[in-house]
């Protein structure tokens, strides 16, 4: 669907997390962040509110990223939980939900309304010198 998207820090290249999996899988870390990238999406899209997914097998998000071993290295570094029969993933609801997405779309909605009042009153006025008295 056009318009999904998915939060991603910009710093998420070079964090701890996904240096362990990279050294654990035998894989570059920018690999690893963009395979991150694809299970979070798939995660997105299947996953409730609260980041559960009844979806236990954790082969089939290995080839979501065509690596063996992926989720394995996800649990690992913490940004994936086996619970029993579903598998669950951390701070869903910050990153992921329908409405941590809400959030961010009004932050920026907000933020762009904010640079455009105050954009046009401070870039359309031209202010003269003072000048000195004679």
């Amino acid at each position: 669907m056009a318009g999904d998207w998915i939060k991603v820090e910009e710093n998420m290249p070079d964090k701890p997390e996904v240096y362990i999996m990279a050294a654990r899988l035998g894989i570059d870390p920018d690999s690893v962040s963009g395979k991150l990238l694809r299970i979070w999406a798939w995660a997105s899209r299947n996953c409730n509110a609260d980041g559960v997914t009844s979806v236990t097998v954790k082969p089939h998000l290995d080839r979501v990223t065509a690596v063996t071993g992926f989720t394995d290295a996800m649990v690992e570094a913490g940004w994936l939980v086996v619970d029993g029969v579903s598998l669950r993933f951390p701070n869903f609801d910050r990153h992921c939900s329908q409405t941590a997405k809400d959030r961010a779309n009004t932050n920026r909605r907000v933020s762009r309304h904010r640079t455009n009042r105050n954009g046009s009153s401070v870039t359309n006025e031209t202010v003269q010198p003072l000048q000195k008295p004679l």
